[in-house]
């Protein structure tokens, strides 16, 4: 039997548009670095990355995720900073952090147990709980590791 491709998912939670505003007041005066910005189309929270799932996994994903946002108060979102991520490495992403939230950490918890619940089933084998905390962000852009220095550079001639 031909087993279908994976693909690579995740949970994704589509920001209201007046956060999205918000959002682009704060990267006018970055938007001229050397790095590849997103577009505002692409803009959501990623309460959890599941890797490469097959089309079985996907469809009982879906089931996980309606479930788990049924039991969460909805939350507001509340701009914080600018991060240079991944933490703790040489960066290659720009978030934007938002305000902790305890209801996106609830949603976020709450998925991983769910999905952590179905590979006794046999399903999401792949699947490794987040050894952070959850913590909301958004990602705005991307750019290779090698482009750092002179992305420290630029920030430094225009004091960001």
């Amino acid at each position: 039997m031909e087993e279908h491709p994976k693909k690579r998912i995740f949970i994704a939670i589509d920001l209201p548009q007046e956060l999205k505003t918000e959002m682009k007041k704060k990267i006018e005066k970055i938007e001229n670095l050397p790095i590849r910005f997103l577009l505002e189309s692409t803009w959501h929270l990623t309460p959890v990355f599941l890797g490469n799932l097959n089309n079985g996994e996907i469809e009982a994903l879906k089931t996980i995720a309606e479930i788990a946002a049924e039991k969460v108060r909805p939350f507001t979102l509340i701009l914080e900073k600018f991060e240079w991520a991944p933490p703790n490495r040489t960066p290659r992403m720009l978030w934007l952090s938002l305000a902790e939230s305890q209801e996106f950490s609830e949603l976020a918890i709450s998925l991983e147990k769910e999905i952590i619940k179905k590979q006794k089933d046999g399903i999401f084998r792949q699947f490794r709980k987040s050894a952070r905390p959850p913590h909301p962000h958004v990602t705005l852009a991307r750019f290779n590791e090698e482009d750092w220095p002179l992305i420290q550079k630029e920030l430094r001639m225009k004091k960001i």
